[in-house]
């Protein structure tokens, strides 16, 4: 009996590397690729995490956060504004959820989420992630963005 929790435990193990994995090929094409891939990725990671309830939970919820925040910077530049606003909110939600598991009170979480994640400072920080791991770049969609709303405005 004692062989087949340690096999349990291995494969869970297994199965957990597989999914951080998974995300970590995620981040390296939402950081490659242009604003449509990114978005892509972003949403294929979200909705890995969201099914993968063998994770850790804080560690998952604040992957999950981090997400649904690079999202919303995405649609933001973008200018898909409902979508970031739902981005947005699912990020707050993790965030919460997060707290929740460290025995945050839901008054200092909340007071926390309201004052920390200001439109100005989800950008700051998710550039700031972004850099951290992309050799102090911004991912690639960025510069699309910027091109395609620039040949916009010049017609």
């Amino acid at each position: 009996m004692l062989f087949v929790g340690c096999n349990s435990e291995h494969l869970k193990k297994i199965q957990r590397n597989e999914v951080l994995t998974k995300c970590d090929d995620l981040v390296q094409g939402y950081l490659s690729q242009n604003v449509e891939g990114a978005r892509h990725c972003l949403h294929q990671q979200a909705d890995l995490l969201e099914q993968s309830t063998i994770l850790e939970p804080i560690g998952r919820s604040g992957i999950l956060a981090l997400t649904y925040a690079r999202l919303y910077v995405l649609d933001t530049r973008d200018g898909k504004m409902p979508e970031a606003e739902a981005d947005m909110l699912k990020a707050k939600f993790w965030i919460l959820k997060c707290d929740e598991l460290r025995n945050k009170s839901p008054g200092d979480a909340m007071k926390e989420i309201q004052e920390n994640n200001t439109p100005e400072n989800v950008i700051a920080g998710v550039d700031e992630q972004d850099k951290g791991i992309n050799n102090g770049n911004l991912p690639v969609y960025v510069n699309s963005v910027h091109l395609t709303n620039s040949s916009v405005k010049k017609n």
